[in-house]
């Protein structure tokens, strides 16, 4: 069994299977929902259900980052001597990379904590590929090596169709946020090394559409594609038609689409998704 153990959080997004395969160690964000707090991952709160809950929520429910000790005792279950690579969800959205940082200093283990620049799958694909060249007894500067190619051939979109979660959690400017939902604008980003920039906005949900047309689903076919991802809140028509143009593109083993996390749910709101793929 390999010495060095892989962490990460809940936004990964990781399957069941995912985790276990690989043998990843998560640790969990937190969710407060009218006052009442549910970890991530929790049943009561299952991915699939998620966005009504937000949607008869009184309150926008609140994200929080595992604590320093909750990390700690990730780390510190592991036997002495244990090298652990702990890759989190970007900074730019979560103080969790912070907390993984501050417990690793404190840990009894070696805890190298990476920001993965990302969330969602975008982030799972680092995580994935350091765990099998982990399990493969690949050496830690092997696996960080892997990490940063990894990070650098990921693109990650991500489509809002209200802002005003994202205003409300402070992703985006109050007056930016007022001005899109006066003109009922949906807008598409960028997330890349930890930034959100708006690549397409237009009224309703067409000019999303062209801009998958026009950029996305082109630059797809000239790439050698190792996974490519829909994340969603919930199901709409429009989702429907990127997944069907999606299968029509590639192999299921080649993709993975489905529900996002909680945490990402609570900033995105009801109709957002993401799309996002990384490449040999």
């Amino acid at each position: 069994m390999s010495k060095i153990k892989i962490v990460t959080d809940s936004i990964a997004n990781l399957t069941d299977e995912e985790i276990k395969v690989y043998d990843v160690h998560i640790v969990n964000l937190n969710v407060l929902v009218d006052g009442v707090s549910y970890i991530d991952s929790d049943e009561k709160i299952a991915k699939e259900t998620f966005y009504q809950v937000l949607k008869e929520a009184k309150e926008l429910p609140k994200t929080s980052q595992p604590s320093i000790g909750t990390f700690l005792d990730v780390y510190d279950s592991f036997e002495d001597g244990t090298e652990i690579i702990s890759i989190h969800v970007a900074s730019s959205l979560s103080g969790t990379a912070s907390a993984a940082q501050q417990a690793g200093d404190l840990s009894k283990n070696h805890v190298t904590v990476i920001d993965s620049e990302f969330a969602d799958r975008g982030q799972a694909y680092q995580v994935i590929e350091a765990a099998k060249l982990a399990q493969a007894g690949a050496s830690k500067e092997e696996i960080l090596e892997k990490i940063k190619d990894v990070k650098e051939k990921t693109t990650l979109y991500i489509s809002v169709f209200s802002l005003d979660n994202l205003v409300r959690g402070g992703r985006v400017s109050r007056a930016k946020g007022l001005l899109s939902n006066l003109l009922n604008v949906k807008v598409i980003f960028e997330f890349k090394d930890g930034v959100l920039t708006p690549m397409q906005k237009g009224r309703g949900s067409k000019s999303i559409q062209k801009f998958l047309d026009e950029q996305v689903y082109p630059k797809l076919e000239t790439l050698t594609v190792k996974e490519c991802s829909l994340s969603y809140v919930c199901l709409t028509e429009f989702l429907h038609e990127q997944i069907d143009k999606l299968k029509s593109m590639f192999q299921e083993q080649v993709l993975h689409i489905g529900f996002t996390v909680p945490t990402v749910c609570i900033h995105t709101g009801e109709g957002a998704f993401a799309m996002m793929y990384y490449h040999d």
